[in-house]
């Protein structure tokens, strides 16, 4: 069984390693929930303002990403620079 393993650029699983059976993989994102001591919500509402987003799979070499659909690899290797070059300020 082949299986598709890399590192999430973007979306709700930024950074973040996955691992699927498919070249394709679906996350939800959940929108900021109000804190517990704010006015109790009397009725749960239908849509919940989930957002669905989709990674495709990407082999670079030694390298496998999961690029959020849209994306190109031009900007995950950008957003990529960007994250390390926050991590390493001086």
């Amino acid at each position: 069984m082949t299986q598709y393993s890399g590192l999430c650029i973007g979306g709700p699983l930024d950074g973040q390693c996955a691992v699927s059976k498919t070249q394709r993989l679906q996350a939800d994102e959940l929108p900021a929930l109000p804190p517990i001591s704010a006015s109790p919500v009397k009725e749960i509402p239908a849509d919940m303002g989930i957002t669905r987003h989709t990674y495709l799979w990407l082999h670079t070499g030694g390298l496998g990403l999961w690029l959020v659909e849209g994306t190109t690899l031009q900007d995950a290797i950008q957003a990529m620079a960007l994250a390390y070059m926050e991590a390493h300020k001086k």
